[in-house]
Parts: structure tokens; C-alpha cells; sequence
């Protein structure tokens, strides 16, 4: 049997400037951690 795994899109939405980019850095230095 073939094992699945669950996983998620999220998706991060906003006006020009509104720390879009500065939010997915977050996620990602927390996930490097985690």
C-alpha cells in the first residue's frame, strides 16, 4: 500500500507593501527551526 501525506497550500495576500514578502521569510526561518 502507498502511504499518503497530507499537506497545505496557504496563500498570503495583499496590497503592494503590505509585508507580504516579509511574512513568508517568518514562515520559513520558523520551519527552518521547527
Amino acid at each position: 500500500m502507498t502511504k499518503h501525506t497530507k499537506g497545505r497550500v496557504e496563500l498570503i495576500c495583499g496590497s503592494m507593501f503590505s509585508g507580504k514578502t516579509e511574512e513568508l521569510i517568518r514562515r520559513l526561518r520558523r520551519a527552518v527551526i521547527a
